[in-house]
């Protein structure tokens, strides 16, 4: 019985040894596992998985206050979710600018609408909202064009970092999320 479990071990042991090398993994330096029977030779076996490299993104949220953020560069829509539907591509073609004196810049390759955009503390119809806790309101107004006008709404910071901001409605009947990424400093 004893041979039979060290056999298993060891059969064990090369296959996994055996897929380090055809997937092209290198073992490291130390660590592992050992696996032995009684009396047995010990055989150390040590599996890596392969690294993965995500694109950089700046995923620490920003202590700088919104308006300091998102009044240098041009933005884009880079995610709008309403309930199960994703609008994200209406907002493809245009660029965002906002100003420090609340103006919001919309740009469709040269066709320009302008509106308002206003931080404030948020008016939670229903308490806090359940998609965050942040008390950080957002009122963008581009008027009632399509698809602008889906941007148009009470809304709250649910995160901010130097290269995102996202957005949530405080209405959670609505169940708007956007997020607005910098393209452009």
């Amino acid at each position: 019985m004893k041979k039979i479990i060290t056999s298993t071990m060891l059969i064990i042991a090369c296959a996994l040894t055996s897929c380090q090398k055809e997937q092209g993994l290198k073992p490291a330096p130390a660590g592992g596992s050992t696996l032995s029977g009684s009396g047995s030779k010990s055989t150390k076996v040590t599996v890596t998985p392969p690294v993965t490299t995500a694109p950089a993104t700046d995923t620490v949220t920003s202590k700088l206050p919104i308006g300091s953020l998102i009044t240098t560069g041009t933005w884009k829509v880079t995610s709008y979710f309403e309930g199960t539907q994703n609008a994200t591509d209406k907002f493809s073609t245009y660029t965002f600018t906002f100003d420090a004196s609340g103006k919001i810049t919309a740009n469709q390759s040269g066709k320009i609408l302008t509106g308002t955009w206003l931080y404030q503390n948020a008016v939670f119809y229903y308490g806090v909202p359940i998609y965050g806790s942040s008390p950080d309101g957002f009122v963008i107004n581009l008027g009632a064009v399509k698809p602008l006008s889906l941007l148009s709404k009470n809304l709250f910071i649910s995160k901010k970092t130097t290269t995102d901001f996202f957005l949530s409605s405080v209405n959670p009947a609505e169940n708007a999320h956007v997020r607005f990424s910098k393209i452009a400093n």
